[in-house]
């Protein structure tokens, strides 16, 4: 049964949030760091405005000096140091620096300087926090009014033309487009809170700051700007005779709701200089400052940046650092970047960033929550449940567990609108375990052990990428106490709903809740249409939460049924919803049926009843016969007469053999590199290490999910590969799909999981006909690399080509025909024909007849010894010979069904795909199968 009505104690708690100063995190990426002796150095900046600090490129701890200066920092006696280098790339370091920083504990390090920041943090806990709906200054419902000011200071003036605006058509304007933008701030928040949030920004200003940007945003010893408040102070101040700030008093308690600062310039935490301000949210009273204007207390405030690089920066971080001011904390590591946090999937962590800070993604069900705007539905017993994308429902479930202050979240998130730039879509699971102590020090993600907020990853914990959502890449459906990751609370205990059947169609998601309760539905409106005399187009509706469609269509003789070939139980996507339905007899009476299928559930049968029609001479099919008179050089190829034809129309094609070539990929020696016509994707590095590599450095590292590698469009068919790997850790779930392109279609061939964490050669034997193209892909799971090397794939089969004297010849009224000027060296002949009437209609064409001019009585050479083959009862064939050499199988007809290599196992394994005589050759030798 699912309840709309959330338990006091539960709601209490889903309402809580951060209740100290936030800021957004540093954008990633490398970054041109100049000292103050003109050299340049690579560097990151971790952490935010609490705490930060850089990292050269290599990953070596820095310390700044009162001048700007970075100096490579170590730990000396269990103390931090600054040494006396100033930072520099690698090749810029002398033998003294490098033998300095050598063996530096960056761990430690990083603690050291952490621990000497919050001990003069200036950005602590409001001290009225409580219980419930956390107490913050701005209401989070209704029409609400926001102070917006621009300021820029003495020396740095802003570079927008008319900010006053942009910067009010970026926060307010419908459809607000400019530099890419995909909408306004106050969209944002209307569609995040399902319309009860209607945020409105006043944007004063721009006002002149009295003085330089380094006096605000200039960092102390311990990091943090120096006296950014003041610039709340100053600004206010200058607006007091032009503004009535009593009316940004919404809740009329006396003090200011929020002031928004946009200051010009760049941010600190998007590549701007040490002394710019870092965009973040606080208030003067932690400050040690106190202001009043118009009857109000001026305490809450927030700011950012006028500049993101060359151009204004996008809603991002404005909604950031506002959804600070209304109480949310920061999802990301507060701390360091160690850990895998919710990403670009939360506007609270490195969201803001989408779509170069265009497009944040949408309030997510946690979020929405804590601001009392989502409808949440609690499960606490067997059901079934659909999920609509949250950006259209506002609907999420949640599952508690033993503990009031701890469970799971499930919503439905898809790449459109602000979702757009997610990195995948699907169900995100929450696990969320609220502590007071950790929201007031904005540490919620900080332990990499014990997120207090975390993403429940499918494709392992750990990792908030692409394989974040369910079911994903994995296509993961379970999500249990028995799984990876587990359904368990912190303490290891089950809540005793495991999760099954988890699935994504059409933009929902559907799961089922301790087995679930719902019904397949059986496929409505079924109906025939296109009928013919030898076949007709079958069509139903879809049926909701379907994975897969049975279709078999039969005629009656008596009380058996007679199965059309291909139809009985035929297999549909449930993407589709229709069938082409061939091989029926004209005027003949046929039963369709359609079943449904999900997981195990199976629904009742729709069925109707068809009779096909007349039979007239554009649907008839000749019929051929083995060839007579065959000899070195010619054949006469024979077929019956078809009632009404005028002339026959005959083909010929010859057919050889092609020697099996291997294309080898060893991915070069000093340069990466694949063979002409390989791809592989931006997801691909690359190892040099040689105990990860296969024969020889280097090897391919396939780092994240959905890396791939393709093969060359071959000529000929591939019949068999094999490769090199080695995984980065037992993973058993991680494996690498083995793709084919079959007629223009990826097919999936294989799977290969359970990979060797110490490397080996994994070998693809079975593969089918007409395969011109392998895909490889790697499926990660927990964050596990893999190393990919010495790909093999060999190339070969038969190649035919149509005779050019019997292109559809005109063979005139007859029923044999004699085929010369034939070669020997040719492995066979293939010959159909087509009749065509006196008004010139033309009948289907015939089915291939095939002829050996070596044996006349065989579809293939020689026999081979029986004992060289093996055929299994679930068609598996395996052929006994010598390494290297070619076994293949054939249909009555002479087409190619399947070939493989025989390995150095002196084994060849080929899948025989139905019921049916086949014939196997190899090493020109022949035997005839029945399966």
């Amino acid at each position: 049964m699912m309840k709309k009505a959330l338990s006091t104690a539960l709601l209490a708690v889903f309402s809580l949030a951060a209740l100290e100063a936030g800021a957004v995190p540093a954008k990633r990426g490398v970054r041109q760091y100049t000292q103050p002796d003109g050299t340049v150095v690579s560097v990151t900046l971790q952490g935010d405005e609490r705490f930060h600090y850089y990292l050269t490129a290599d990953n070596l701890p820095l310390m700044e000096d009162a001048d700007g200066g970075l100096y490579f920092a170590t730990m000396k006696d269990g103390k931090l140091q600054r040494t006396n280098y100033l930072a520099c790339d690698v090749q810029r370091r002398s033998a003294a620096v490098k033998a300095s920083v050598a063996g530096t504990n960056v761990g430690a390090v990083v603690s050291a300087l952490r621990a000497r920041a919050l001990s003069t943090n200036r950005y602590k806990a409001d001290s009225h926090a409580g219980m419930g709906k956390f107490d913050t200054t701005f209401p989070t419902k209704g029409k609400q009014k926001a102070l917006v000011v621009l300021v820029e200071y003495k020396d740095v003036k802003f570079k927008t033309e008319n900010p006053q605006q942009y910067f009010s058509d970026m926060l307010n304007k419908d459809g607000f487009s400019e530099y890419g933008a995909t909408g306004c701030a106050r969209q944002y928040f209307l569609d995040a809170s399902n319309g009860q949030f209607d945020l409105t920004c006043d944007v004063y200003g721009p006002v002149t700051l009295p003085n330089k940007r380094s006096y605000y945003g200039g960092n102390g010893l311990s990091g943090h700007d120096r006296q950014p408040e003041e610039m709340v102070i100053d600004a206010v101040k200058q607006l007091d005779d032009s503004v009535d700030f009593s009316q940004y008093d919404r809740d009329h308690d006396g003090i200011l709701d929020n002031v928004f600062l946009f200051y010009a310039g760049k941010g600190e935490a998007s590549g701007g200089s040490a002394e710019t301000v870092w965009p973040h949210a606080w208030n003067l009273e932690q400050a040690g400052k106190s202001f009043t204007v118009d009857g109000v207390l001026v305490d809450h405030y927030a700011c950012t940046c006028e500049l993101q690089g060359s151009k204004p920066d996008g809603i991002g971080t404005f909604c950031h650092e506002f959804s600070h001011i209304m109480g949310l904390p920061d999802l990301y590591n507060t701390v360091s970047g160690g850990n895998y946090t919710p990403g670009e999937w939360s506007v609270m962590d490195y969201g803001p960033y989408n779509n170069d800070s265009r497009t944040p993604p949408t309030y997510s069900a946690y979020e929405r929550n804590a601001m009392g705007w989502l409808d949440l539905q609690t499960v606490s017993e067997a059901t079934s449940v659909k999920l609509d994308d949250i950006k259209d429902s506002n609907k999420a479930v949640v599952i508690g567990t033993s503990r009031p202050n701890e469970f799971f979240l499930f919503e439905n998130r898809q790449q459109t609108s602000w979702d757009t730039y997610l990195p995948g879509h699907g169900m995100l699971i929450w696990h969320v375990e609220y502590q007071a102590s950790v929201w007031e020090d904005n540490s919620v993600n900080n332990d990499p052990d014990h997120q207090y907020v975390d993403l429940v990853e499918a494709n392992g914990e750990g990792k908030s990428s692409q394989g974040a959502a369910w079911p994903g890449a994995l296509g993961k459906t379970e999500f249990t106490a028995t799984t990876k990751p587990a359904f368990l609370d912190w303490y290891k205990k089950d809540p005793g709903l495991p999760i099954t059947d988890i699935m994504e169609s059409e933009g929902k998601i559907y799961f089922d809740v301790d087995g679930g309760n719902f019904v397949l539905a059986a496929p409505g409106g079924l109906q025939e249409s296109d009928v013919t005399p030898i076949s007709m187009h079958l069509s139903w509706q879809p049926v909701e939460r379907a994975k897969e469609y049975v279709v078999s269509v039969y005629k009656r003789d008596g009380a058996e049924k007679e199965y059309v070939e291909g139809f009985r139980a035929a297999k549909v996507s449930a993407k589709s919803t229709s069938i082409d339905v061939t091989g029926l007899e004209a005027e003949t009476d046929y039963v369709a049926e359609v079943t449904a299928l999900s997981g195990t559930r199976v629904s009742d049968t729709a069925s109707i009843h068809v009779k096909t029609a007349v039979m007239t001479f554009p649907y008839m099919t000749p019929v051929v016969l083995p060839a007579s008179q065959v000899d070195d050089n010619a054949f006469t190829a024979c077929w019956k007469p078809v009632e009404g034809a005028d002339h026959y129309l005959l083909t010929v094609e010859g057919a050889y053999e092609v020697a099996p070539k291997a294309d080898n990929c060893d991915f070069g020696s000093l340069i990466f590199r694949v063979p002409t016509g390989w791809n592989y994707s931006l997801k691909v590095t690359r190892y040099t290490d040689p105990s990860w590599c296969g024969k020889a450095s280097p090897a391919a590292k396939l780092d994240k999910d959905g890396a791939t590698i393709t093969t060359a469009v071959y000529e000929h068919d591939v019949l068999s590969c094999s490769f090199w790997a080695r995984l980065a850790g037992y993973k058993p779930e991680s494996a690498v799909v083995v793709d084919g392109l079959v007629d223009g279609q990826w097919t999936s061939i294989a799977k290969f999981s359970d990979l060797s964490t110490d490397g080996a050669t994994y070998t693809l034997d079975s593969i089918p006909a007409g395969t011109r193209q392998l895909r490889f892909t790697y499926l990660q799971s927990d964050g596990a690399n893999l190393a990919l090397d010495d790909i093999s794939v060999m190339v070969g089969g038969v190649e035919r080509h149509v005779l050019e004297a019997f292109d559809a010849a005109n063979v005139g009224n007859v029923n044999a025909c004699r085929v010369t000027g034939l070669s020997s060296q040719e492995t066979g002949y293939y010959y159909k024909v087509m009749a065509v009437s006196q008004d010139d209609s033309h009948t289907l064409w015939s089915a291939e007849q095939y002829v050996s001019l070596s044996d006349p009585t065989a579809i293939a050479g020689h026999p081979v010894n029986v004992s060289k083959v093996a055929l299994a009862s679930d068609g598996t064939l395996t052929c006994l010979g010598k390494a290297g050499d070619v076994a293949k199988v054939y249909s009555v007809d002479g087409r190619m069904c399947c070939s493989a290599v025989v390995g150095q196992n002196g084994r060849a394994a080929l899948a025989l795909r139905g019921h049916g005589l086949y014939v196997v050759r190899m090493a020109g030798n022949s035997v005839k199968i029945l399966y």
